[in-house]
């Protein structure tokens, strides 16, 4: 029996069906290659969030939530680089690297990612593996603010996250 791996869907595909708006990066277009900054500092990259801008959310967004998740990391569940809650909703902006800055600069929270840190770790494809799509979200959130658990799992915290958007904005960079 041969074994083949094959490419994981997009997972907001099986999630509920949010209206959308438009986010985006100064680190690339949808689909573009992820520059050096973004990835992580173990091979060469910065550990550096990329600068992200959205808008058209809908007017009732009370505060938004950002992840970023490798949709091919080989594990059954991916992996969540980056979770950040209780933005607020007059926020549509991060600079680069606001992950290195206490709040974000804007009162948020950095949540525990999959590797176990409250920041955002970057893009680090095991070494021979095909390109991985790493996935920005920003979620608009009908709560001002998500009584996530600090101990809180990377799961239970976008299962939170997830329960309470009313809309998402997409972008994925390629490393």
């Amino acid at each position: 029996m041969t074994w083949e791996r094959t490419r994981p869907p997009h997972p907001y595909d099986f999630m509920p069906r949010r209206p959308e708006f438009t986010v985006t990066t100064t680190a690339g277009r949808d689909g573009d290659p992820m520059p050096l900054p973004q990835k992580a500092a173990g091979i060469g990259g910065a550990d550096s969030s990329p600068a992200l801008t959205w808008r058209g959310a809908p007017p009732e967004t009370q505060s938004f939530a950002i992840s970023c998740f490798d949709i091919d990391a080989p594990t059954p569940s991916g992996v969540w680089h980056w979770i950040v809650t209780d933005i607020p909703a007059e926020t549509d902006a991060l600079s680069e690297n606001a992950a290195a800055l206490p709040d974000l600069g804007v009162g948020a929270h950095t949540l525990r990612n999959d590797l176990g840190n409250e920041t955002y770790d970057g893009a680090a494809p095991p070494e021979g593996d095909h390109p991985h799509r790493y996935l920005f979200t920003v979620h608009a959130l009908a709560v001002p603010r998500l009584e996530i658990p600090p101990s809180a799992s990377a799961a239970v915290a976008t299962f939170i996250i997830g329960a309470n958007t009313i809309a998402r904005a997409h972008t994925t960079l390629v490393a």
